[in-house]
């Protein structure tokens, strides 16, 4: 326990782990941007895994649309700019993913337990 603390003491105070505050705000748009589309699909159909693709894959074309305005204008590419909004936009569509599947598990314990109330 006491190395686990130090460890994270350590790596709080470190400066070689600092993340960039561009690519702080790639992942937070990343995130932002993937869930309405994976909560959206996830409320028309149900489908968990759907609406987890679909969410990432806006994330991921909104991050190369960046990059690409990003080319034409200062020819400035940055493959982590396009990582970071990724990553932001698996973990968006990671929460609306674990949501929809735990409210989708409940509504079948409860389809069930009233299935069961109606036997003779």
């Amino acid at each position: 326990m006491k190395a686990l603390i130090l460890f994270l003491l350590f790596s709080t105070l470190s400066y070689s782990q600092m993340i960039p505050l561009d690519k702080q705000k790639h992942f937070i748009a990343g995130a932002i941007i993937s869930v309405p589309p994976a909560f959206f699909i996830n409320g028309m159909w149900e489908k968990p895994k759907l609406a987890f693709f679909v969410g990432w894959g806006v994330a991921i074309g909104a991050g190369i649309t960046k990059e690409s305005m990003d080319e034409d204008i200062c020819k400035c590419w940055d493959n982590n700019d396009l990582l970071a909004t990724t990553l932001g936009g698996l973990v968006g569509s990671s929460l609306i993913y674990v949501g929809a599947t735990q409210i989708n598990k409940r509504k079948e314990r409860r389809r069930l337990r009233t299935l069961e109330n109606l036997k003779p």
